[in-house]
């Protein structure tokens, strides 16, 4: 009876959350439970101190599929590069954003799998959707006013993360068989796929008639931080969501600014905003689900969790230690933190105008983006490997600190360090910047390992994250250097 009781609880509390069934639906965006989806948001990107970061997407299906690719920089999700890949059936891609000249990321790959517009072999600096390189975060004379007080510099567009979302499928037939690889291991014809989303002799109706279908969950994705100078190569799984759309309306655009064909046949869109199914999310054991709205919403409320539990490791070499040092750094992203907190409506906002999927208003995040920040209370609690509490030395919080509101995550993509820093401007790990850019304060820590659980504090309580622990360790008297990734777990 007892038994009984307990799952007739979890069955009420599923109603609370939404609408709920013992199934999960074939139609309700979820996350993957087994790695391969509609989707792909990965989670980081970094080009500083040496670190490139390495991306790696694999088309399972027998359809031909069309994915578009997008660069959030970290502070309000501003797009700062987007491109189309078209990947034929059981296809492979990967690319590399590393740092270029003028510390510009520059995007290059050796893959000879399709991309509109092709990508250099020499690579493709980002341009930030303008010719200028900033253009979407600053303000253009005569152009648009896309300023919204975070810096404006190209080293705003050095850290972030990516979205890869499928935009369409098609048999392998038609003109979307010019993505297919021949003997030689090189597509039929690029070029009639690049004049197709360029419109050039070729008309809208042509272009999504191309791509008919949404093919179920086919791709995987996976990416790695690499630092050739110190030895470490962390790698990692993209958030993967399953059950995105079903393809109606069609997510196929044309890779042509809002001026050319309307901002609802633009580079602009797919996003996260595009989901057109519920989102879903499974509740326990028990097999029960709440569902929610779809949208922007939709894929928030998969997102959305209360805390997240993560490692953390801080040993400073020493004779004592035998030469080992260890050191860690938090990522910590909001992926769809702009379609509530960038509150402009130019073409390059999160609630830009004709943009479709968008939530009500700012909750559950706290603040609306202005004067380079949107922040969000948080509060910590860290433990040792021994089940112990440590305290952090002087009180250390995140940034930005002191604040009347105490501890807060101010960034969509912020990175937090354990211990002392090897400068006051950088985190440990990742190497980034300190408060005003994207990184929280230093954790003063006595330990040198343990875990730690950061709980949000907004009103809600809770928030649409994903992210990872990135760990180093270095014995330079063994020759040995290793970096690698620790997924979050969460609390809801």
């Amino acid at each position: 009876m007892m038994k009984c009781n307990i799952k007739k609880m979890a069955l009420a509390v599923g109603t609370v959350l939404g609408g709920l069934s013992m199934v999960p639906s074939a139609q309700a965006v979820n996350l993957a439970t087994d790695g391969l989806g509609q989707s792909l948001i990965f989670p980081y990107y970094t080009t500083r101190a040496g670190w490139n970061t390495l991306f790696n997407i694999t088309n399972t299906s027998d359809q031909i599929v069309a994915v578009k690719v997008r660069f959030h920089e970290g502070y309000n999700s501003r797009d700062v590069f987007d491109f189309n890949v078209v990947l034929s059936p059981k296809d492979v891609w990967n690319g590399t954003v590393s740092n270029g000249p003028g510390d510009v990321p520059v995007f290059s790959t050796s893959d000879t799998s399709c991309t509109v517009p092709q990508i250099p072999a020499a690579g493709q600096p980002f341009q930030g959707s303008g010719a200028n390189g900033i253009l979407a975060y600053t303000n253009v004379p005569g152009g648009v006013q896309a300023a919204d007080g975070g810096p404006a510099d190209t080293d705003r567009m050095r850290e972030g993360y990516v979205t890869m979302t499928m935009m369409g499928s098609s048999p392998p037939s038609g003109l979307a068989a010019g993505a297919i690889h021949t003997a030689a291991r090189v597509p039929v014809n690029c070029g009639v796929l690049q004049s197709l989303f360029s419109l050039n002799g070729y008309t809208f109706a042509q272009l999504q008639g191309a791509f008919p279908g949404y093919v179920a969950n086919p791709l995987k994705g996976a990416f790695s931080l690499v630092n050739a100078a110190n030895g470490w190569n962390a790698s990692g799984s993209a958030t993967t969501l399953a059950n995105f759309s079903t393809g109606a309306p069609s997510l196929i655009t044309a890779q042509l600014p809002p001026a050319q064909v309307g901002f609802a046949a633009s580079f602009h869109l797919p996003t996260l905003a595009s989901a057109s199914t519920a989102g879903t999310v499974l509740l326990d054991a028990t097999g029960a689900v709440a569902s929610g709205p779809t949208g922007a919403e939709g894929v928030s409320f998969v997102l959305q969790r209360a805390s997240i539990v993560n490692q953390w490791a801080n040993r400073v070499a020493s004779a004592a230690t035998g030469g080992w040092s260890v050191a860690s750094d938090w990522v910590v992203t909001f992926p769809t933190k702009r379609f509530y907190a960038d509150t402009a409506t130019h073409e390059f906002s999160g609630r830009a105008t004709g943009r479709t999927g968008l939530p009500a208003g700012l909750a559950p995040f706290t603040q609306a983006f202005a004067g380079g920040r949107s922040c969000d209370p948080v509060s910590y609690t860290i433990y040792d490997r021994e089940e112990q509490r440590v305290a952090a030395a002087g009180g250390a919080v995140f940034s930005p600190a002191p604040s009347p509101q105490g501890n807060e995550l101010c960034a969509e993509v912020n990175v937090l360090t354990f211990g002392a820093a090897a400068a006051a401007t950088s985190t440990n790990v990742l190497k980034s910047p300190m408060p005003g850019r994207l990184a929280g304060n230093v954790l003063s820590l006595p330990g040198e390992n343990g875990w730690m659980q950061l709980d949000f504090r907004n009103g809600a309580r809770a928030l649409p994250v994903t992210g990872f622990s990135v760990i180093n360790r270095t014995s330079p008297g063994a020759n040995l250097n290793e970096s690698f990734i620790v997924d979050n777990a969460y609390i809801r």
